[in-house]
């Protein structure tokens, strides 16, 4: 008899137990679209001010953003939005984007629950991730060659740069290992 039985998990779950192995935990803070560093593209989106914990110790304070998909009445069907589903539809991500909170359907009329939309852990902590990768650029001009970035590019030089700083803190707070074990976690996320 075999004894030997591997438990397939998602990449989800592994993002996840690699947190609770490292006591990782995440707090939020939500800002509204009008408020965040996203304010001038066209679609909206839901912002948060994420901060990761160790314990009683903060690893990293960053600002974390998803798309208006991400939103509960993305979901909406026509029939939920009394026949009318791209305005309501839109009004309802509008506000939901706006307030941080679900809304709820009464007739034609969207209106906010108190159910505060929250960002998924194994979410943030693959976009930090991924951010982390840039410390096996090794440079700048490395980086920005890699992703497709014009090494002239003061943007792209800015963008490098918040990258690394998340790795740092990253890095300084959980250890090389922890940070490559993350990334392990999250290759097929």
């Amino acid at each position: 008899m075999n004894n030997d039985t591997t438990i397939e998990t998602t990449p989800k779950q592994q993002i996840e137990a690699w947190a609770a192995r490292h006591g990782v935990t995440m707090t939020t803070e939500f800002i509204s679209f009008s408020q965040s560093r996203n304010k001038a593209e066209k679609s909206p989106s839901l912002n948060w001010l994420v901060t990761l914990r160790n314990g009683d110790r903060d690893i990293i304070t960053t600002a974390y953003s998803a798309g208006c998909a991400h939103c509960p009445a993305y979901n909406l069907s026509v029939r939920e939005c009394g026949g009318q589903n791209s305005m309501m539809r839109h009004e309802a991500i509008r506000m939901e984007c706006e307030n941080g909170k679900a809304i709820q359907m009464y007739g034609e009329t969207p209106r906010l629950t108190t159910k505060p939309i929250l960002p998924d852990l194994a979410d943030v902590l693959y976009s930090l991730s991924m951010d982390a990768d840039v410390l096996d650029s090794g440079s700048f001009e490395n980086w920005a060659s890699e992703f497709g970035y014009d090494t002239d590019s003061r943007k792209a030089e800015s963008i490098y740069r918040a990258c690394l700083d998340i790795a740092l803190k990253m890095r300084a707070a959980l250890g090389d290992a922890a940070i490559q074990e993350l990334r392990d976690a999250c290759q097929d996320y």
